[in-house]
């Protein structure tokens, strides 16, 4: 897998719907020039959420290194949903996923109704992530992952018997947007037993973006995620997705 070489996928290949997703998050975040009086009106978005996001809690979110922000957090649990918003961002998060196009509806209409109300019209970043949780039999799972994920790992120079946990990370430039790509082999945080590779693939883009210019963003950003996910997974790895 990467850049340097070619990634040629069929429509049919892009268009699959999988049975069985390895997907346990997907994310879209637009980040803004502060509105302080998000805070204290936060009254306004629960008076539109509160049927479909009836939970509510804070928390304090880092959105760089030195800053920490007071966020709400207004929640559909059995739904797997939630929506988080500061005076400087707005997250939709799935936590159980169907189709992009179910994600994509409801992410575009939570943040249009958020910038409609607190009056944003441009956007200084956004971004759109999917967090892919690859279970591995507990017997032999470094070998396992070897048959299910094409890993930037050059098995011939590891023992790959010998393998606990390791991480990976590589940065994408793309035409106008940038797709960081983490592989992460790490014990279930149930059991230590069992293996976990994580695949977490985050497509973002910084500086002024018009409103209107979501929809678009959001099909390209997921059509690089997509291409990167198929390339990266084997052909085993996808019938167990199929089921």
């Amino acid at each position: 897998m990467g850049e340097g070489k070619s990634i040629v996928l069929t429509e049919a290949e892009l268009l699959e719907v999988f049975k069985r997703p390895s997907v346990r998050e997907v994310a879209c975040e637009v980040r803004f020039a502060p509105r302080l009086r998000v805070i204290p009106e936060v009254w306004r978005m629960q008076d539109t959420l509160a049927e479909m996001y009836p939970q509510i809690d804070e928390e304090q979110v880092a959105l760089t290194t030195s800053r920490i922000l007071q966020a709400y957090v207004f929640a559909n649990q059995s739904a797997g949903r939630l929506i988080k918003v500061s005076q400087e961002n707005l997250v939709v998060i799935f936590n159980r996923y169907t189709t992009f196009e179910d994600f994509k509806t409801e992410a575009l209409s939570r943040i249009a109704d958020f910038s409609n109300e607190f009056d944003v019209g441009t956007y200084q970043r956004v971004g759109l992530r999917y967090v892919n949780n690859i279970e591995l039999p507990p017997d032999e799972p470094a070998r396992a992952l070897h048959r299910f994920v094409h890993a930037p790992v050059d098995f011939e120079r590891i023992d790959i018997d010998t393998i606990e946990q390791f991480m990976t990370e590589f940065r994408l430039k793309k035409t106008g947007h940038k797709l960081t790509i983490r592989g992460a082999l790490i014990p279930t945080p149930a059991d230590a037993r069992h293996m976990l590779y994580i695949l977490d693939l985050d497509c973002y883009s910084l500086g002024p973006k018009a409103a209107d210019s979501l929809p678009t963003l959001l099909d390209v950003f997921h059509r690089d995620i997509q291409v990167q996910f198929l390339s990266h997974v084997t052909e085993d790895y996808k019938a167990v997705m199929r089921g």
